[in-house]
């Protein structure tokens, strides 16, 4: 069983655009440490030791913290530098912290979980794939199993903690070896505590069954 933390499932889109005041485009060719961005020209400084994350461009997913602004040209100055020019083109955020290392790590833990569960086909008794720990209230968007190793009929559950160590179904599935498709689409969500996903066979089986799993 693994047991993952819901931050990874939540939209990165949507936590960007929460953590950020500006997202604009470069309109000239830069250096490792300045970006230009026509849209800025004329603006007051807001920028200067916030953070600069690119969203496209040689050094994509880079992030620096800003050092100067110039307003009559929309330059913006970075330290450390990024590994490459950020040349026109180039998507970047503005986001509302100082912290470079503090929120890229957030950042890059945003998306998706995956792992994989041994399964063991010879048991008939229900195993847990994985459990999420629920700090808050989260959107789940999708979950997705691999089933192609397996040859037995399952059950599959989603269960929500509702107290202690205790779970609940709220959502049960059933899949067929024989026709069902062996990669499984389970719906979207909210999360409002930890929840797990289970699966269930008659036994009589091999152990060892690998299913590739993410969350998403």
């Amino acid at each position: 069983m693994v047991t993952q933390n819901l931050h990874r499932a939540l939209d990165r889109d949507a936590i960007l655009r929460a953590l950020s005041s500006f997202y604009g485009i470069t309109t000239a060719d830069g250096t490792p440490t300045t970006l230009f961005c026509d849209a800025l020209i004329g603006s007051n400084d807001f920028i200067t030791g916030k953070t600069i994350l690119l969203q496209s461009g040689l050094a994509i997913l880079e992030d620096s913290g800003a050092t100067a602004f110039d307003d009559t040209n929309g330059e913006i100055t970075v330290s450390p530098a990024f590994s490459s020019p950020v040349l026109a083109g180039t998507g970047f955020y503005v986001l509302n912290a100082s912290s470079a290392a503090a929120l890229a790590n957030i950042i890059r833990d945003i998306g998706q979980t995956t792992g994989t569960f041994a399964f063991d086909e010879s048991a008939a008794g229900e195993q847990t794939v994985f459990s999420v720990a629920v700090a808050a209230r989260a959107k789940v968007g999708a979950i997705w199993l691999d089933l192609n190793t397996l040859t037995l009929n399952n059950t599959i559950r989603i269960k929500h903690k509702i107290d202690g160590a205790a779970y609940r179904t709220f959502s049960t599935h059933s899949w067929v070896f024989a026709t069902d498709d062996k990669g499984v689409l389970l719906e979207g969500f909210t999360a409002y505590r930890d929840f797990q996903v289970t699966m269930q066979c008659a036994g009589g089986g091999a152990a060892g069954k690998n299913i590739p799993y993410a969350v998403v």
